[in-house]
């Protein structure tokens, strides 16, 4: 996406999806944000790799940093940055879930 940054940002797209950091992608949500600025939507942040190499436990703390990142969250939203790997444990989904419950609302307080 990097490569593509002027020619998306002169789009009259209102948003863009699964948005990929590194190893999957190479642009973090937060640098989409920056890039494109308020008038485009951002969605995806978490790589897809982080879904079978993570823990629950270190999958909750991966997505609270990326809410402390993106704080307070306008034009953000939180997802997968391409897919969802076939062997992610159900417990890695559930972390995921129960992060965004407890610290999800809009204005994310960072």
């Amino acid at each position: 996406l990097k490569d593509l940054e002027k020619q998306l940002a002169r789009t009259h797209l209102d948003g863009i999806v699964d948005i990929a950091p590194r190893p999957t992608g190479d642009v973090s949500l937060l640098e989409a944000a920056r890039m494109w600025g308020p008038d485009k939507i951002v969605m995806g942040g978490i790589d897809a790799t982080a879904f079978t190499t993570l823990t629950p436990e270190q999958m909750k703390d991966y997505v609270r940093e990326f809410l402390r990142e993106v704080a307070p969250g306008k034009h953000f939203a939180l997802g997968s940055g391409d897919a969802i790997p076939l062997h992610t444990p159900p417990e890695v989904l559930r972390a995921v879930g129960e992060v965004v419950a407890e610290e999800g609302a809009y204005p994310l307080s960072g």
